[in-house]
């Protein structure tokens, strides 16, 4: 029971104004020389429009995302998450190694739903092994309508993780490796039986297992590809 995300508000913060132009040649003071290599990060090379990309992809930085929750079962709420972006050397052969991202947040909405959650994708060897770790705690209030003339709220709380490690085969755009997910989730209802009094059931079930992974990417940017190919399989005991 995933609320709908009506819109994403992405806000850098501290970037000040963007140029509205190139630099003069031979017009530009050192203070201004410097502004235009800071601001280059969020300008597209070839037609100067705003690009986030370059910032992303390479610069060691923090980029705060608030998410609007809009969805009626749970009532207006926020998501709101730092995420951390470091920049990694290039391989030996000079070859660019993806960043590291870290991100960590929470949710919170009026009729009391909250969560929180983690995230850390590394790269490691030059970029031949990569880690992803993930972690989410969540409690969802929410209100069922199949029995009597009045709602029932019901509750689920969840918390979870996940490990995924990965290794580049030989030169090549494929990685393999293997995974392990678990998580553990409880649903609580309301009594739909007024003979039975204002007693709360509950029902537990667990979920987890290994996983074996298959990856091939080729894409020249993993935030804003233009070119290239991402592919991924897996398997689940």
């Amino acid at each position: 029971m995933l609320p709908r995300l009506f819109a994403a508000i992405l806000v850098l913060g501290s970037c000040g104004p963007l140029l509205s132009g190139p630099v003069p040649e031979g017009g530009a003071t050192a203070p201004e020389a410097s502004e235009a290599g800071w601001t280059s990060k969020f300008r597209d090379p070839e037609d100067g429009g705003l690009d986030l990309s370059g910032f992303l992809d390479t610069a060691a930085g923090f980029v705060p995302v608030v998410v609007p929750i809009t969805e009626p079962a749970v009532g207006f709420g926020l998501a709101a998450v730092p995420v951390f972006i470091s920049k990694n050397d290039p391989a030996p052969d000079g070859s660019p190694v993806r960043p590291n991202i870290l991100a960590a947040g929470g949710v919170l909405t009026e009729n009391g739903s909250e969560g929180v959650f983690g995230f850390h994708s590394g790269n490691w060897l030059d970029g031949k092994l990569r880690t992803t770790v993930g972690g989410l705690g969540a409690s969802v209030n929410l209100d069922f309508y199949g029995i009597g003339n009045r709602a029932r709220q019901y509750n689920i709380e969840m918390a979870g993780g996940l490990v995924e490690g990965r290794y580049q085969l030989g030169d090549s755009a494929f990685m393999a490796g293997l995974g392990f997910l678990y998580a553990d989730m409880r649903v609580s209802f309301d009594n739909p039986f007024p003979i039975l009094g204002d007693r709360r059931f509950s029902v537990d079930s667990q979920l987890g297992g290994p996983s074996a992974l298959l990856s091939y990417d080729t894409r020249d940017n993993i935030f804003t590809p233009e070119e290239g190919t991402f592919a991924a399989v897996s398997y689940t005991h």
